[in-house]
């Protein structure tokens, strides 16, 4: 959620949405019992206007109205604020139970269909209540995540390299061993909040909005460089970023991607990371991964990474680790040593920032993370100079 919306959230506030005059008197009633202001709707339209002076932390609205549907309220409010607040419920009659599953496919959080059982009723928006409050919660830690601790954790990181060069006077071995394992594990808490700062950038539509023709043998070493940068001298070695091999399929070296300069480059530090990772934590026995490059059957350039770790449960695992921290712990603690800095989340928001896709090729065995990105011929930069 943006930081700005966060901020005008009305955490008590309510809407009712319901052309339905009883309808509407009995969920007013309903809320205010359980300490709930509520403002009243006859209409989606005027409930849409009245978000632009007060945002509620959730809407209780009908499915089916003359105007705009329930449906349509939902889908206008999530194009204004991506993110679960304000949560939606969908009141529906039990003949139109279909268009509530859509409904919660658009990201309601529930739907209650009438004639109303009031226990239930009762039951269902409490619970809804619960959600919202945790939704609210889990926005405010992340905002405060990554903007309280991106500019320490870079200070500590660089007093930690700047003890470890010998700056503040020659340390010991003992010494100089324990302030690189600081400062490695610095440098990963400050890359995992760089990434999750990113993605909330990225999901507000506030992040890189430069689109020009980029080759992609400049993105490659850019991301190499990057990389190294960062890790410095002493992390360099045969599980070091920069020695993640990188393969580029005969014709394509003059690829040429329609992207971002700068996220393009993101996209690839980060595969770059997550490879040199899993190289990292994996054991002898498994090949290490490779960053290959390839034409996708779309045309464009298909950048496939692997193999990583064997994912117990397959590409489902994955999928929900890419998204749910919860589920990251779950691997953590299986052992699977995957997206610890959520470098595989973002280049997944990166991805369908440059308008392409990332798709999971997992099993208890194996797994390769594979991105479809659009292209440009080379010629296509001589054309843009030209003009």
């Amino acid at each position: 959620m943006e930081p700005g919306l966060l901020q005008l959230v009305e955490r008590d506030l309510v809407f009712v949405v319901d052309d339905e005059p009883v309808i509407r008197e009995v969920l007013m009633r309903q809320l205010k019992r359980q300490g709930w202001r509520v403002e009243a709707f006859e209409a989606a339209e005027p409930a849409l206007a009245r978000m632009d002076k007060a945002l509620p932390a959730l809407v209780v609205s009908d499915l089916k109205m003359p105007g705009m549907s329930g449906v349509e309220l939902l889908r206008a409010v999530r194009q204004r604020a991506s993110g679960e607040i304000p949560a939606f419920v969908i009141v529906t009659a039990y003949g139109e139970l279909d268009s509530a599953r859509e409904a919660l496919r658009y990201g309601a959080m529930d739907y209650v269909a009438k004639p109303f059982d009031l226990p239930e009723l009762t039951r269902r928006l409490r619970n809804a209540m619960r959600l919202v409050e945790l939704a609210l919660g889990r926005a405010t830690l992340r905002h405060m995540l990554a903007e309280d601790l991106r500019t320490p954790l870079g200070a500590l990181h660089r007093n930690l390299e700047a003890l470890e060069q010998g700056l503040a006077g020659a340390l010991t071995p003992p010494q100089r061993e324990l302030v690189a394992l600081a400062r490695r594990e610095g440098a990963r808490l400050h890359r995992l909040v760089e990434n999750l700062d990113d993605l909330e950038l990225l999901e507000r539509d506030e992040l890189y909005h430069r689109p020009e023709p980029v080759p992609l043998a400049e993105v490659l070493r850019q991301a190499v460089a990057r990389l190294q940068a960062a890790d410095g001298p002493a992390e360099r070695g045969p599980a070091a970023p920069g020695a993640v091999p990188v393969r580029v399929a005969p014709g394509l070296e003059a690829a040429v991607l329609a992207a971002d300069r700068a996220l393009a480059v993101r996209l690839c530090e980060c595969l770059l990371r997550a490879g040199a990772n899993a190289a990292a934590a994996g054991s002898a026995a498994q090949a290490p991964p490779v960053l290959a490059v390839e034409r996708s059957e779309a045309g464009g350039v298909q950048l496939e990474l692997g193999p990583l770790p064997g994912m117990p449960g397959g590409s489902a695992t994955l999928e929900r680790a890419l998204l749910d921290p919860a589920a990251r712990r779950a691997l953590r603690a299986a052992g699977v040593a995957l997206n610890d800095e959520l470098e595989l989340s973002f280049a997944r928001a990166a991805a369908a920032a440059l308008g392409g896709t990332l798709r999971l090729q997992a099993s208890p065995e194996a797994c390769r993370v594979v991105i479809a990105l659009p292209s440009r011929q080379a010629a296509a930069i001589s054309g843009a100079a030209g003009a």
